[in-house]
């Protein structure tokens, strides 16, 4: 007959021997904790022995607890008269019972062939046994270093063949006494809503991989660790009665990442802990599995398969647990090597037999990617869309999960401030969904004022007095060591003086901690969201509108002599910042036409570092690098199969990352027009998908293309007006330029289609560029080459006929303003360079850019 004691390693009978005899000595017919202790204790070749004095950071190492000292004492070996029977005939009070089947468990759950001193000392730690405890305590063990060597002591030991030999480890121990209080003894969980569930180890066998590989949402401790579900009903509801139903009770959460799909789960959890379930899930835990667990350090072929047959196995003996896998499409191929199953084909006929109840959760894209395509995984569940709440159901379930924020940050949080987290987080961050996104806002705000706030007096006092405490304990154990008792009972005394006052440096701080150090209103939120997304922070809260009312001005500081088409984009940014635009479409779009170097690049430049206050918000695509139809796929990524899939993109990528920004698409003419058909879209709805499927969001930026359109004609008339002279001038190229006006929009809607150009905001005619404004040009570029110099600690001083005529000399219909640039490097940065290298300029601090007859000189100015 199969005798389960066999399945005790020698040691570990020694120990029941010894606690038995203990036990007996001591005139008493009930085996507690503390002789099982006193027991592990005496065997000294033990492991459990060895791995106790190891960690332990006393001088000396006492075996048993002091209570059993004198007693054992008298014996120096066993009685060789006591026998098994003998020990058999003792009881064991319920906490020695818990002791001897946890360590069962854990011998189970490390696939150990028998149960040793290690997984009952593992027992007993885990089970925090008050004896062991008091031990630890004692003996000053640095319970850390303890579970570190134990669980190494653990996954050394021999395991077993296979889980399925698990019944040969005494999950079944014999009838005879205390081992049947083990085997028949109903041991109660927890009670919910009334209603006591009761369980023997034959009814409900062990269940060591749920317990490592799983976390039960419907405990208790878990419970406490949850925020609090607001809202969806309706979802929770289905949930229940999907779970209700005899087949197919497999519910599978479909929804977009932050939407709430793990929070409806927990949200069921908690019903089901509160007992505000149908009695037929009255009795139910949720178990979620981490799967990524369940993968790691399987290296051998079969391994995987092993572990998650094992837990398959388990939840059908537990009629009680439902599965919830998160992100159930990693299922699909997750452990598959050549020959083997993933885990999607071994959970398959569970389902299908409903042997196993499965909660799921993924995306839309994963969904239709991995789980659409699998016909018979896709039956088995019964799908839930999950909806983005809206703005108002956000601002509800941020009010009511505002108390654990309070709590956890020591912070006070505004209304206002939770409403601005919504309203902000919509706008700036649409590639997010409620109530995720904000939920982070209001999570970092309260961290940030957290940090900056928070000024905790007492942790350098804590932190001094430990370190004094140390060195205080050291000294004390070194006089033991020398025998010097005496001067160990003055440090003694001192410590227990020091100890004293930790403990109320402690109690101070944690009153102090209970104070709010903070409060949270909108501009909090406003600062987050300006360092998430890089825009200017009073543009974020709109304090100061003045900037957008005076942006024409601001814009005509770099840009020169366009003072109606700044003007009409002034007008068409004022109307997007005051919601009179249309929400779904970029903030702007304009076409700039217009010659060569009258400033349409540089006012877009202008546009980004103006309105969202960063050069570096300037995207721009060169057109002429797409003339041919296959180059469109640059903008958003090449298609599946194509060479250059998954790689960067020309566009795509970069608004995703910056989604506050100017694009600028320039010298449109070049491009091909299977470009223009990827940008309707873009124009017409605000966003574009990529190559890959996801969707990238335009409606926060500002889209410009710029054309040469017409070229000859612009050219033709910006001569015809610098062949005037006198005051009229202006008057001149104006009306010239106007004469073109007609045949220049006659040419852009022959080359483009109707269609493309109705969804752009303004069409803007840039002016061809007067003596007056070539002559602000020339002063602007000095001033920048002067900033340049005073590096050098040389100043220029710019004489009127120099830039009379730098300006004039430096005109040409075919450069624009960028004949200035080249004009002053010419004949002013190359004589400056001579003098420099030279070292004149060392004894001329400021110099004057003169005109001699017709020639630039350069002469000193004092």
């Amino acid at each position: 007959m199969f005798n389960s004691y066999d399945k005790f390693t020698p040691n570990f009978k020694k120990v029941i021997q010894h606690a038995a005899w203990l036990c007996l000595n001591d005139l008493k017919k009930i085996i507690t904790p503390r002789h099982l202790l006193a027991g592990l204790l005496s065997i000294t070749e033990s492991q459990a022995y060895n791995l106790l004095k190891k960690t332990s950071n006393a001088p000396s190492f006492t075996n048993p607890p002091a209570a059993f000292e004198e007693s054992i004492a008298k014996f120096t070996t066993i009685n060789p008269n006591l026998q098994y029977d003998e020990v058999f005939s003792l009881s064991m009070d319920k906490d020695s019972i818990g002791i001897l089947e946890k360590a069962a468990d854990i011998a189970v759950q490390y696939k150990s062939n028998f149960i040793g001193t290690q997984h009952l000392l593992a027992a007993m730690l885990e089970l925090q046994s008050p004896p062991l405890l008091e031990k630890i305590n004692q003996t000053k063990i640095d319970q850390t270093l303890l579970r570190e060597k134990l669980t190494t002591v653990l996954q050394t030991i021999q395991p077993t063949p296979s889980a399925g030999e698990q019944s040969a480890l005494p999950s079944s121990l014999p009838a005879t006494a205390p081992y049947a209080e083990i085997k028949t003894s109903p041991l109660k969980s927890k009670n919910v809503a009334g209603k006591t569930r009761k369980f023997s180890r034959e009814i409900m066998p062990p269940t060591p991989a749920l317990d490592y590989f799983t976390v039960d949402l419907t405990s208790t401790a878990k419970q406490a660790s949850l925020h609090p579900i607001i809202g969806r009903d309706q979802e929770i509801e289905r949930l229940i009665h999907i779970l209700s139903r005899q087949h197919k009770n497999n519910p599978l959460l479909l929804g977009d990442p932050g939407v709430g799909k793990t929070a409806i789960v927990e949200g069921l959890a908690k019903k089901i802990h509160d007992g505000q379930v149908p009695d037929i899930l009255v009795t139910k835990k949720i178990l979620a599995l981490d799967l990524n667990s369940v993968v790691a350090g399987t290296i051998y072929r079969g391994e995987f398969e092993n572990r998650l047959k094992q837990i398959i196995e388990e939840v059908k003996t537990q009629d009680d647990v439902i599965l919830f896998i998160d992100e159930i499409h990693n299922l699909i191929g997750a452990g598959s090597a050549s020959g083997s199953l993933d885990a999607a084909n071994i959970l398959k006929p569970y389902l299908a037999r409903g042997e196993v109840s499965c909660i799921g959760a993924t995306t839309f894209q994963e969904y239709k990617a991995h789980i659409e395509s699998d016909a018979a995984l896709e039956r088995r569940f019964q799908t839930i869309t999950v909806e983005e709440p809206s703005p108002a159901e956000t601002i509800n379930i941020l009010k009511g999960v505002r108390s654990s924020w309070e709590n956890y940050h020591r912070v006070t949080i505004t209304d206002e401030a939770i409403n601005e987290a919504v309203n902000l987080s919509g706008r700036f961050m649409p590639n997010r969904y409620y109530p995720d996104k904000a939920i982070d806002l209001i999570d970092e705000a309260a961290s940030r004022a957290k940090v900056k706030n928070m000024k905790d007096i007492y942790v350098k006092q804590i932190k001094q007095v430990k370190g004094d405490l140390k060195e205080l304990t050291n000294r004390k154990d070194l006089a033991i060591k020398e025998e010097n008792f005496s001067l160990a009972l003055t440090f003694k005394e001192k410590e227990e003086k020091m100890l004293q006052g930790l403990f109320q440096l402690k109690k101070k701080q944690e009153r102090g901690q209970q104070k709010k150090v903070a409060i949270i209103n909108k501009e909090d939120i406003a600062q987050v969201v300006t360092e998430i997304i890089k825009i200017p922070f009073l543009e974020m809260i709109n304090v100061d509108r003045s900037k957008l009312l005076n942006l024409e001005n601001l814009l005509g500081q770099r840009v020169l002599g366009q003072a109606e088409v700044l003007k009409e984009i002034a007008k068409t940014l004022r109307r997007a910042e005051a919601g009179l635009s249309h929400p779904n479409r970029p903030l702007a779009s304009f076409i700039f036409l217009g010659p060569s170097g009258v400033g349409k690049t540089e006012t877009a430049k202008v546009i980004a570092e103006d309105v969202f206050g960063d050069k570096n918000a300037l995207i721009r695509i060169n057109m002429s690098e797409f003339q041919e139809s296959f180059n469109a796929t640059k903008l958003i990524g090449a298609p599946a199969g194509y060479i250059g899939y998954k790689d960067g993109n020309q566009l795509a990528d970069k608004v995703r990352s910056k989604p506050y920004c100017v694009v600028l698409f320039d010298e449109m003419e070049k491009a091909h027009p299977d470009v223009f058909n990827l940008l309707l879209q873009v124009l017409e709805d605000g966003y574009m998908q990529d190559s890959s499927g996801k969707i990238i969001n335009f409606k926060n930026a500002i889209i410009i293309f710029t054309s040469n359109i017409g070229l000859e004609r612009f050219n033709r008339a910006q001569g015809l007006g610098f062949s005037a002279a006198g005051t009229s001038q202006k008057d001149e190229i104006e009306h010239q330029f106007g004469n073109i006006k007609e045949h220049i929009m006659d040419e852009l809607y022959s080359a483009f289609k109707v269609e493309f150009l109705n969804r752009i905001d303004k069409i803007l005619f840039f002016q061809p560029l007067t003596q007056q404004t070539l002559t602000q040009i020339v002063e602007l570029n000095v001033a920048e080459l002067n900033q340049r110099l005073r590096e050098r600690g040389i100043s220029l001083q710019l004489s009127p006929a120099a830039k009379k005529w730098l300006a004039k000399n430096s005109f040409s219909p075919d450069e624009g303003a960028r004949g200035v640039r080249r004009i002053i490097q010419e004949q002013v940065e190359e004589a400056l360079v001579e003098k420099i290298l030279q070292g004149q300029p060392g004894a001329w601090p400021e110099i004057k850019i003169g005109l001699k007859g017709k020639k630039i000189v350069l002469e000193s100015a004092t």
